[in-house]
C-alpha cells in the first residue's frame, strides 16, 4: 500500500488535467452515441430504399429490377455491418 501511495505522489496531476480528462470522456461518449444514432438512421434509410425498390419492381417490370434489388440489399448489409463495427470498435 505504501508503494502505491508513493508512486501516486510522484505523479504531478493538477486539477485542470483532471477536468480535461472528464471533459474528454464526456465528449467521447457523446461522439460514440452520435455515430451509433447515425448508423441506425442509415439502416432505416436502407430499409426505406428496399421498400421503394420493391414497390417500383412491382409497378414497372424491367430486366434491371433484380440488379437494383441486389444493390438495395447490399446497401442494407453495409449499413448493418457499419453499425455493428461502430458498436464493437467504440465499446
Amino acid at each position: 500500500m505504501v508503494l502505491l501511495v508513493s508512486e501516486f505522489a510522484r505523479i504531478n496531476v493538477t486539477p485542470d488535467q483532471i477536468n480535461n480528462i472528464q471533459v474528454n470522456d464526456v465528449v467521447g461518449m457523446i461522439l460514440k452515441w452520435l455515430f451509433l444514432i447515425g448508423f441506425a438512421l442509415y439502416i432505416l434509410f436502407a430499409l426505406l430504399a428496399i421498400r421503394q425498390i420493391e414497390i417500383m419492381s412491382n409497378t414497372v417490370v424491367t430486366p434491371l429490377s433484380p440488379k437494383i434489388r441486389l444493390v438495395g440489399y447490399l446497401n442494407l448489409c453495409v449499413a448493418i455491418a457499419g453499425f455493428i463495427f461502430t458498436y464493437l470498435y467504440l465499446r
